[in-house]
């Protein structure tokens, strides 16, 4: 159970640093903001699912195995619903 809270945290601090990494490095026009932060979010969102999948297989279900698949879910949720506001 923290093996996967610990995963999760760390997956999460991965993925913000190199969002501020790259848009602190590359200075994107507002178009190329939006384009890049859309597959920011379905990145994330697959990643999420990934993660809670494979760790469904390998060890059984856990609540954090939902907690990721849910967190995953609502990643890609929030870009189907609506694309124009990210």
């Amino acid at each position: 159970m923290f093996q996967a809270l610990l995963i999760l945290l760390l997956t999460v601090g991965v993925i913000l640093l190199l969002n501020k990494l790259l848009l602190k490095i590359t200075r994107l026009s507002e178009i190329k903001k939006k384009f890049f932060q859309r597959y920011y979010f379905i990145l994330m969102g697959m990643l999420f699912l990934l993660q809670g999948i494979l760790s469904i297989i390998k060890g059984g279900w856990d609540w954090s195995n939902g907690f990721q698949l849910l967190l995953g879910s609502l990643f890609i949720a929030m870009i189907i619903i609506n694309p124009k506001n990210l």
